[in-house]
């Protein structure tokens, strides 16, 4: 499988130099593929491109202008994004928005958990030699 992380271009007129250079990076849908940047701009373009995008746990925002009051604003911008494929391969996945510190941004990290696995119960024989219980 392949991930890919991506900072796009800060300038709005310039965001769909991000979303074509994308394009070119998102393998065919016949493989696995995980994606995370900043996908404010690109949403809308989401749904032509055939990916998944996962819920999280944790704040429901990104990034933060720390401002206080009525000029405070906070919005989710950064997540992550997977082929179909991806999502069959890797069923049990986390997304966690670790909360901001210092800077107006919070990490976001993705967490691949196994399943337990389904295990059907032992069937137990028991076997029995009769000379086990011959004396010698």
């Amino acid at each position: 499988w392949r991930f890919s992380g991506i900072y796009g271009q800060p300038e709005a007129h310039n965001k769909y130099q991000t979303w074509n250079l994308l394009m070119e990076l998102s393998p065919s849908n016949d493989f696995p593929w995980l994606c995370g940047r900043d996908f404010k701009k690109c949403l809308s373009q989401r749904k032509k491109s055939n990916v998944i995008n996962y819920n999280w746990h944790g704040q429901g925002f990104t990034w933060s202008n720390k401002r206080r009051g009525k000029h405070l604003i906070k919005a989710r911008l950064d997540r992550f994004v997977a082929s179909p494929l991806w999502v069959q391969l890797f069923s049990y996945v986390v997304v966690t928005h670790i909360p901001i510190t210092t800077s107006g941004h919070c990490a976001i990290m993705i967490k691949m958990e196994s399943p337990e696995p389904h295990r059907q119960p032992r069937k137990i024989i028991h076997r029995f030699e009769a000379m086990w219980i011959k004396e010698k």
